[in-house]
């Protein structure tokens, strides 16, 4: 094998590496947040995570932001958090040369 891998310049953990298949508990979470995420299209990953919670699952914040990915959710932000990025946007640079001829 050491020598098949040597001559197609391939290593040889990629010829033994087998993907692990989606485990169901991720497959009943998944269908859990898109249920929560119909409902409230604005909820961010640490409310999506208190939800579940509530109902049971026992899930690490990093694994639920994965799972995020893997469905494609995005949240919608609220008006309130659209007005803190344009007030952030919108703030004039101040610079120590302004300060100083002021």
């Amino acid at each position: 094998m050491l020598l098949k891998c040597e001559l197609l310049c391939v290593a040889r953990s990629t010829v033994y590496y087998k993907p692990k298949s989606p485990q169901n508990i991720d497959i009943i979470m998944l269908n859990w947040i898109r249920d929560i995420y119909q409902k409230y299209r604005f909820y961010g990953y640490r409310r999506i995570l208190a939800e579940l919670r509530k109902n049971g699952f026992e899930v690490n914040h990093k694994r639920l932001q994965r799972l995020l990915s893997v469905a494609g959710v995005k949240t919608i932000p609220t008006k309130q958090q659209l007005f803190e990025q344009f007030k952030l946007l919108n703030k004039p640079i101040l610079s120590e040369a302004s300060l100083i001829y002021k």
